[in-house]
């Protein structure tokens, strides 16, 4: 009897998670959707990290590189248009020894 209960209710938590798991996916289709149109109304805050290995001239030296990519869109239904504004805010932190940061293109 015991096992019996403890198997429907097992099989009840699973079809629970299949739920959620369902209306997460569904949710995750359509900010894909929004990510990849580039006039979708969404505010977002997408960042990318870079760990960048004897940056210097000692071989343990590591630089970084930290990149804040906000992008928010206001919506002017009655003139028509969209106001999408998008930023790059970057950290970057370089190894003392390090002659230029690795981002620089010194041409």
């Amino acid at each position: 009897m015991m096992l019996l209960r403890a198997l429907l209710i097992m099989i009840f938590m699973m079809s629970m998670l299949d739920t959620v798991l369902a209306d997460e996916a569904s949710n995750t289709a359509a900010m894909a959707r929004k990510l990849q149109d580039p006039l979708a109304n969404m505010s977002a805050l997408m960042t990318d990290n870079d760990i960048l290995f004897k940056t210097g001239k000692g071989d343990d030296e590591v630089s970084y590189s930290y990149q804040l990519q906000p992008v928010h869109a206001w919506s002017f239904d009655e003139q028509g248009l969209n106001f999408i504004a998008r930023g790059i805010v970057p950290i970057l932190g370089v190894a003392p020894t390090a002659v230029v940061p690795p981002q620089v293109d010194t041409r």
